[in-house]
């Protein structure tokens, strides 16, 4: 796995040969940009960029999609995008503890580290974490955000490894009308504070955003505390002739203290002693962006992440004295990086058919250098090429929308894989949509899964899925109702899973999840609207007796939006989860957590069209719940905070 492939060196020039003009570029050759020449006169609000190569509105997508827009994150009273992903429905987030702990997300009965998450369509999941590929959430605010899809189901036809369960599309904020700088300030207990800014604009033929922040968070259940800061910038210059150059940059600094998981937290950890992290994570792209014909438009792309992470982890004991399954404590430092350069293609063949056609490459490179027990050196040093190739067709007709694409991969290494995807979108009379889609996925095991020492398997093979679902969803005009169901099927091979009995991760050779997805809303008046989701997941693993972790049956979620008045916003949402299985070491008797229920409270006042307050009320009851075993909430979390902006009026 070490070293350059030569097979590279033959394709560069190759793709420098498919671009029909010049200019260099940046973004992802898997989520190319849409074209302008096919671009319906939808809002761009009603669009979704991440569920195909073209943009398409989100009631013609095919696949189960969800988007939180500009104004939901600006009322939400959160700097966090986990607090805002953790009401999204259908998706099960988790965190250890309080503010900082590890927080992950689950998508359909799969785990973290088969979704894939992205910034601006640049993949920031790390393969060298103790997770094997996931990305932690706790390290992401909402700086210069601008709006997050959510899609659920297999896209390794567009995007490659990591995108089985599903994709998690952070889109940064771009110029708008207006131009302003923005300062937000914010304070609540545990010793929690926060100061942003923010500035948009436009110079000559470029606009801008960027933005900086800085939060602090104090211990909360004992032993763990929280400093973050974030720094981000895009920028978008238009060069005339329908040719866009585009720029961003984000760069985050984590610090954070508290029990490692698996120690048992706070309840049960038998070594009182906490993990301390320092985190550095830089992900930044350029894109090129040409309309070269009516019928053509490409963009070229180079794109990169790097993570840095420096980390102490102690002793992990399950008895004391500890045995063989207990964990060594270990001292070290990570870096992993990702660098992608890619070509995308949008061809209009008709006024109802576009096709698609990209090409990537991608080198990814990992060291690890630990101590492990304060005597025995760790380390690997491991690189890591791949080729996509992916191609799609999309059909949009006033009725159906249909899609057909196919993703080739291969990995330095691993055999090729091909990864197919279908998908239609049918309006039946009124306002009822029908969609279905089906496709394969697949998952290349992690640095850290390959070479770990205790736990690590080198023989570990790819995981392989093959899903599909099938939806409706209906909306009626009176009362203002807008309903729908979801079922899906998952069957994967090769999961790569914990096995306890051994102490190792080991595949399993076959794990079907299946599910319904219920979802509704209800416009009571234009001032209140009422909102719930329901759903269920059936699971099961084949020769083992051991359960599918860290994923609960069911969960549901209910939210009032209530604007008071023409200052006045209010919101209260309220989810409830059942219970599920983990592993904590010092108690391998405790295998489930969870029945809980958690209810937050939102408050927006807008003074004037400058100055606006809010209030943030997480775990508004005060309930007594643990999302891991041993790892009680801190309790009632309250935030207040101000914004301030000096806006300018657009030149004329």
């Amino acid at each position: 796995m070490r070293g350059s492939t030569p097979w590279f060196r033959i394709l560069f020039p190759v793709l420098l040969l498919v671009i029909p003009g010049n200019g260099q570029t940046s973004g992802n050759a898997s989520a190319p940009n849409p074209s302008t020449a096919t671009q319906p006169p939808i809002p761009k609000q009603d669009l979704v960029v991440t569920v195909s190569s073209e943009a398409i509105p989100v009631s013609a997508s095919a696949a189960s999609v969800t988007v939180i827009s500009a104004n939901q994150i600006r009322q939400s009273g959160t700097q966090s995008v986990s607090d805002i992903l953790r009401q999204v429905p259908f998706l099960h987030m988790q965190r250890a503890g309080g503010q900082g702990g590890l927080t992950t997300v689950f998508m359909r009965g799969a785990k973290e580290n088969l979704v894939m998450v992205m910034i601006d369509g640049v993949p920031v999941n790390d393969i060298t974490n103790t997770l094997g590929g996931s990305f932690d959430f706790s390290t992401l605010s909402t700086d210069n955000v601008e709006r997050i899809e959510v899609v659920r189901g297999p896209m390794s036809s567009l995007y490659g490894s990591e995108a089985i369960a599903g994709v998690i599309n952070i889109i940064s904020r771009r110029h708008e009308d207006t131009s302003y700088v923005q300062f937000n300030v914010e304070g609540g207990n545990f010793a929690t504070g926060q100061f942003g800014a923010n500035v948009v604009g436009k110079f000559k033929m470029f606009d801008y955003s960027a933005s900086g922040s800085y939060v602090r968070v104090g211990e909360q259940i004992g032993l763990d505390s929280y400093d973050l800061g974030t720094g981000a910038f895009n920028s978008t210059a238009d060069l005339g002739g329908q040719r866009i150059l585009q720029f961003s940059i984000r760069y985050e600094n984590r610090q954070s203290d508290g029990y490692a998981e698996g120690s048992g937290g706070p309840e049960f950890a038998l070594v009182r002693q906490a993990e301390r992290d320092h985190a550095g994570e830089l992900v930044g792209g350029i894109t090129y962006q040409q309309q070269w014909k009516p019928w053509w438009l490409y963009s070229v792309e180079f794109d990169g992440f790097r993570r840095t992470d420096h980390n102490f982890s102690p002793a992990i004991w399950d008895q004391n004295p500890p045995t063989f399954f207990s964990l060594p404590s270990s001292l070290g430092d990570v870096e992993f990086r990702r660098l992608h350069f890619g070509v995308s293609n949008n061809f209009k063949i008709s006024s109802a058919l576009m096709a698609h056609l990209g090409m990537g490459w991608h080198d990814e490179h990992g060291t690890n250098d630990s101590l492990i027990s304060g005597t025995t050196p760790f380390s690997f040093d491991l690189d890591r090429n791949t080729l996509d190739v992916n191609g799609e067709l999309v059909y949009r007709a006033r009725r159906l929308t249909a899609s057909a694409g196919l993703g080739i991969n291969k990995t330095e290494g691993f055999d090729g894989v091909f990864s197919p995807r279908v998908g239609v979108n049918y309006q039946l009379a009124g306002s009822t949509y029908v969609k279905g889609s089906w496709g394969k996925g697949f998952f290349i095991p992690s640095f850290y899964a390959l070479s770990e020492p205790v736990i690590g398997n080198p023989a570990l093979q790819p995981e392989y899925s093959q899903s599909f679902d099938l939806g409706i969803e209906h909306s009626f005009p009176r009362p203002r109702v807008k309903v729908s169901a979801t079922y899906f099927h998952n069957r994967m091979t090769n999961l790569v899973d914990f096995d306890s009995n051994v102490f190792k991760l080991i595949n399993r050779t076959n794990v079907l999840t299946q599910g319904v997805e219920f979802a509704s809303a209800y416009q009571i008046t234009r001032r209140l609207e009422l909102g719930g989701e329901f759903s269920y997941l059936d699971w099961s693993l084949e020769n083992t007796t051991q359960p599918l972790r860290y994923v609960p049956r069911w969960r549901g979620g209910m939210d009032v939006d209530w604007r008071i008045n023409r200052h006045l916003y209010s919101r209260v949402e309220t989810l409830v989860v059942g219970r599920r299985y983990d592993f904590q070491i010092p108690v391998q008797s405790i295998e489930t957590v969870g029945g809980y229920s958690t209810t937050n409270l939102i408050l927006n006042y807008e003074v004037n069209r400058a100055l606006s307050a809010h209030v943030r009320v997480e775990n508004l009851l005060n309930s007594n719940y643990r999302e891991y075993i041993g790892f009680p909430n801190p309790g009632a979390y309250v935030r207040a905070g101000f914004t301030y902006r000096l806006s300018r009026a657009p030149t004329p």
